[in-house]
């Protein structure tokens, strides 16, 4: 893989966290990079965010309550997000398992 293709790499993955990070409020980790035939990408983000039944019911808790959530993401060429979609953690195995 060349040095061009590597920094191309990088900045779509930049871009992937960026997205997620503004449509969710926290800081994710990619699970899935894969391009796809118009040059653009698809991106599957996994994030930890507030449960937000706990927070709004005010309940005592020991700690923070988190759901685990992927965002899964589609960029253009140009690495803008076009689509998105928001997935428990669960339900986005189970389609990774259908597709393998």
């Amino acid at each position: 893989m060349s040095v061009k293709c590597l920094g191309h790499l990088s900045q779509v993955w930049s871009a992937a966290l960026q997205a997620a990070a503004d449509l969710s409020g926290v800081k994710g980790q990619v699970l899935r990079l894969d391009p796809e035939d118009d040059g653009g990408w698809r991106a599957d983000i996994e994030v930890l965010e507030d449960n937000e039944l706990i927070k709004s019911l005010n309940l005592p808790t020991r700690g923070p309550v988190k759901d685990r959530n992927v965002f899964v993401l589609r960029l253009d060429r140009k690495l803008e997000l076009t689509r998105f979609t928001r997935l428990p953690h669960r339900e986005w195995l189970a389609l990774e398992a259908q597709d393998s």
